[in-house]
């Protein structure tokens, strides 16, 4: 859907919201993907509060020691601890998606979008991106896991301009929807160095601003990771498909949502901490008229992994560029920061495992 699209069906809806119901424009629908988001995203959170409040906090030595890395006296290994890896793997695995590890993604933009619709110079905005990396072990361990990594997305827009009909600008600020990804991810003993997965996809309509920060629909599809990990670098892509299967709103005129995304990366470590790459998402709205579509940025970005009290964060900036974006309004330009702990899995055993004797 085209920016005059969005503008014209977000102005009719407000308008009928606030003529049925005084004013108010927020149904009371919009609590139920609300209470469902929370529910996907707090285990995260939780796990990297206070992971092991009885230990000590112990960083002091060279190597990337740890709260909570080494087992206790008679206690077996975690694969999955991220203690128990070198620095440079732990570099590698901190931008690995469907790794065995658990991160906080946080991301902190600054956005720059441009087109037909504007006048002078480009319009900049805030955004900031929450992106929790959750693996879910299914069967099996080590080497052998099967295991779902949820990435699920939902961004907040800071002072966003947002253009009218009439290619006026109003600031807005709000959040997007939600979007989970559930891809399932091959185990090491089969995919080897490769990055393989496949599964399901869905949104929720969390969107706090309606057509134009959303699309008012549940929509599923599919998600899918595919990339190699060599010795001292990294590729991969991660595309995501969704179309509408209900309406948060049902009797709404409004299109059918049908979009995807696509994340795509190549990192080399240049030392065993830092790395230098690239890692942007293509948007694309099938939707859309031609020439409003598709967003394809590239971009550069450095990394390095660093020992944050007691803790392991990648702490990465970078900067993009979109040759291809929308004629009439989208986004030319992103200088971002992104924080990424990496923290304890919220689920440590197979959740299949019981069926098979595991």
């Amino acid at each position: 859907m085209s920016a005059r699209e969005r503008v014209d069906a977000t102005r009719r809806t407000r308008n009928a919201d606030r003529n049925e119901d005084g004013g108010r424009t927020r149904a009371p629908s919009r609590l139920l993907p609300w209470i469902l988001g929370a529910l996907i995203l707090l285990p995260p959170c939780l796990a990297g509060a206070h992971p092991h409040p009885d230990e000590d906090d112990d960083g002091s030595r060279q190597e990337l020691e740890v709260e909570g890395s080494q087992p206790e006296p008679g206690e077996e290994s975690d694969s999955t601890d991220f203690g128990n890896i070198s620095t440079k793997e732990l570099s590698q695995q901190s931008a690995n998606p469907i790794g065995p590890y658990a991160y906080v993604f946080t991301q902190f933009a600054l956005t720059f979008n441009d087109g037909d619709f504007v006048d002078g110079d480009a319009k900049p905005s805030g955004e900031i991106v929450f992106q929790p990396i959750i693996p879910i072990p299914l069967l099996g361990e080590d080497e052998n896991e099967w295991r779902i990594v949820t990435r699920p997305t939902i961004a907040l827009f800071a002072d966003k301009p947002v253009p009218d009909p009439k290619r006026n600008f109003e600031r807005e600020t709000g959040l997007s929807d939600l979007l989970i990804p559930l891809p399932i991810a091959l185990p090491d003993s089969i995919a080897g160095r490769w990055l393989i997965a496949a599964g399901p996809s869905f949104s929720l309509p969390t969107s706090t601003t309606d057509d134009f920060f959303g699309t008012d629909q549940f929509t599923a599809g599919v998600s899918g990771v595919f990339g190699y990990i060599g010795e001292n670098f990294m590729f991969g892509s991660y595309p995501q498909y969704y179309r509408r299967i209900a309406d948060l709103n049902p009797g709404r005129d409004q299109k059918d949502a049908n979009f995807g995304n696509m994340f795509y990366w190549y990192f080399y470590n240049i030392t065993d901490e830092w790395q230098i790459g690239t890692n942007p998402t293509i948007q694309v709205d099938f939707q859309a008229p031609s020439g409003e579509k598709w967003n394809v940025p590239m971009g550069f970005a450095i990394a390095k992994i660093h020992n944050v009290f007691g803790r392991p964060w990648r702490i990465e900036a970078g900067i993009e560029y979109s040759p291809i974006r929308q004629d009439d309004y989208g986004e030319v330009a992103r200088f971002k920061i992104n924080l990424i702990p990496i923290v304890p899995r919220p689920i440590k055993n197979p959740i299949l495992n019981f069926l098979f004797g595991g």
